[in-house]
Parts: structure tokens; C-alpha cells; sequence
């Protein structure tokens, strides 16, 4: 794979970018984009300092703009679209176990990896197998529908409206407000019902 070369069709704007901010930003991009550990790794400081000098090094609009194109670049070379990226959230997000294994009274059969499709084949996470004296075990795990699921409905703004929190781990839904307004009207109905049963018992 070529070298990145900033701003290579523009030789005469390379120099705005010193040695440390590209190294900085290749780390940065490389590390799923932890600003601070890449500063602390370029420039040797200290945690605490990173974590100041790293926000204000990327708040920068040219190294702003040397990520966007380092970025640009690499989804180009190794062909990363949206589409491409949605379209493995969906295979995550919609497969069917039936087509992964089997199981039953006389237990779970795992379906041979060459009569997989591409498409269940890539929900698979984790294949293992254990084997002991007194027999072993298969473990086949997926990658997590439910956060598939979410991606694509806030990436495609499927439910655009509000967030609801639904457990105590903070854990979030995104709904309409035309199902907010389904879910008030129908518990508005049955509190109503259960009023009126109460007037008839007395």
C-alpha cells in the first residue's frame, strides 16, 4: 500500500503539518480515535497534559482537515462505504439462528461453516470448542443483534424522535412520537378502564 502523503497533489501546503501532528494523527486514527493515548505516545507528556493539548491539537481546523483526508484515504484503499458498512450491521442485525445450528430435545448440532451463506457467516463472532476426558463442548456466539439494530435505526434515523430510558443500566430506545402518543393513549385506556371497574364493584 502507497504511503499517505498530505495534501500530495498540493506539495506546496505539505509543509503546514510538522512530523509529530501526522505521527499524532496515524495514532490517532489507529487506535479507535483515543486522542489522549496518542498525544502521550507522539509527544511524551504526562496523562494530565495530554488531555488538555490533544482537544486543542484536534480542535485545529488543519488538523481537522488532515484527519478528513487521512480518513477519505483509507476508506478509498480498502473500499469501506456506507453501504458496505451498513450492509454488514444488517447482516448482524437479521440473521436467523435456525441457519447457524439446530437444536432439540436431543441437543444444539452446529451447521457446518462451508454450507453457511456469506450473510449468516458473517453474524458468527466466536467459534470454540473444549474437550476433556468425560466428553467437551461447542460454543458458537454472534455478534449482537440488539446493537446492530441500533446502529442502523440511528444511522438510517428510523425513529428520529426522542430517546426513552428503559432499564437502570441507561441502556436507550429510540422511538416516534407516534408510538409515545400509541403507548400514552393506550395506557390513558386502560387506566379508564380500571376506574370504571372499580365504580361498578362498589
Amino acid at each position: 500500500m502507497p504511503e499517505f502523503r498530505p495534501h500530495a497533489a498540493r506539495p506546496h501546503e505539505a509543509q503546514k503539518y510538522t512530523d509529530a501532528q501526522v505521527k499524532f494523527v496515524d495514532l490517532y486514527l489507529a487506535n479507535g480515535q483515543n486522542a489522549t493515548e496518542a498525544y502521550v505516545l507522539v509527544y511524551q507528556s504526562t496523562r494530565a497534559t495530554a488531555n488538555a493539548n490533544a482537544s486543542r491539537l484536534l480542535a485545529q481546523a488543519s488538523i481537522k482537515a488532515l484527519v478528513a483526508e487521512k480518513q477519505a484515504y483509507l476508506a478509498a484503499r480498502l473500499a469501506v462505504t456506507p453501504e458496505r458498512v451498513l450492509r454488514e450491521y444488517a447482516r448482524i442485525a437479521f440473521v436467523d439462528q435456525r441457519k447457524l445450528m439446530t437444536w432439540g430435545p436431543s441437543g444444539v448440532t452446529l451447521i457446518k461453516s462451508g454450507e453457511l451463506s456469506d450473510d449468516d457467516a458473517a453474524a458468527v463472532a466466536e467459534v470454540s470448542e473444549t474437550r476433556t476426558k468425560d466428553g467437551g463442548s461447542l460454543k458458537l456466539k454472534t455478534h449482537s443483534k440488539t446493537s446492530a439494530l441500533e446502529a442502523l435505526a440511528k444511522t438510517l434515523n428510523l425513529f428520529p424522535a426522542q430517546s426513552v430510558n428503559i432499564d437502570a443500566r441507561n441502556q436507550t430506545i429510540y422511538t416516534s412520537d407516534a408510538l409515545i402518543a400509541s403507548l400514552l393513549r393506550a395506557k390513558s385506556g386502560q387506566l379508564e378502564e380500571g376506574e370504571g371497574q372499580g365504580e361498578d364493584d362498589e
